[in-house]
């Protein structure tokens, strides 16, 4: 009987089509962790594995904001960053009060995909892919916002 389903298991693994999206320069420079996880939760998704995406989903984006700051954080803090529970990493060393609430619900939502009883009745897939299309979009913004005040810095001309 398990013989029988890891046959066929290994059968429908050959049918998956890998699916891929872009992301910017930004994003691949720190977090190509973050790049895999995603594109495979979304090959999930496109192949119909619904309940496995939302997980990968999930876990994508706990890769994005730890590489993040990693990035934005003195070396002697990568470890504690890297072995910290997410949700506590956020309110320790994301600095930004709203996008420190975007994150919480992106692992409200991310997290009720993991679990028996759903709290977030009416949310979907979808709102959690934007709640993380968000965060990215913040990313980038404000990467490009720190570029900006380096070359032009305070005063000078």
């Amino acid at each position: 009987w398990s013989n029988n389903i890891s046959l066929d298991a290994k059968h429908d693994i050959k049918k998956i089509s890998k699916i891929t999206t872009e992301f910017p320069p930004i994003i691949k420079r720190f977090s190509k962790k973050f790049i895999t996880i995603y594109n495979q939760a979304l090959t999930a998704e496109e192949n119909e594995l619904t309940e496995i995406c939302r997980l990968g989903y999930r876990k994508a984006f706990e890769f994005l904001i730890k590489d993040y700051l990693i990035k934005k954080n003195e070396k002697e803090e990568h470890q504690t960053i890297k072995e910290m529970q997410l949700y506590p990493c956020i309110n320790k060393y994301v600095t930004n009060d709203e996008i420190k609430l975007l994150a919480h619900r992106i692992l409200w939502l991310g997290n009720d995909h993991a679990h028996y009883v759903k709290r977030w009745k009416g949310k979907s897939l979808s709102d959690l892919k934007r709640l993380i299309t968000l965060s990215l979009k913040w990313i980038v913004i404000h990467e490009e916002l720190l570029k900006v005040m380096k070359d032009m810095p305070k005063g000078k001309k």
